[in-house]
């Protein structure tokens, strides 16, 4: 999808993007600081930068990767 100029980047986060991941662990493991984390996820940075943005969804990804490795091994 595309983003309309001047949209609020940060309301298209969704808290299904880490459903098991705090803002702490966000911060903690993409090396931004927590209260960048925390104003992104909020609204308050309306268009933050895209080297932050991948930092983030970098980490939710690895996240998520593990956790699905997690439940291979036991399920196996």
């Amino acid at each position: 999808s595309t983003i309309e100029p001047n949209s609020n980047i940060s309301s298209r986060f969704d808290f299904e993007l880490h459903p098991h991941m705090t803002l702490q662990q966000i911060a903690e493991k993409s090396n931004i600081p927590k209260r960048t984390v925390d104003d992104i996820f909020s609204g308050k940075t309306p268009n933050p930068r895209i080297d932050t943005l991948q930092a983030i969804l970098s980490q939710i990804q690895t996240f998520r990767q593990d956790l699905i490795l997690s439940y291979t091994r036991i399920k196996q």
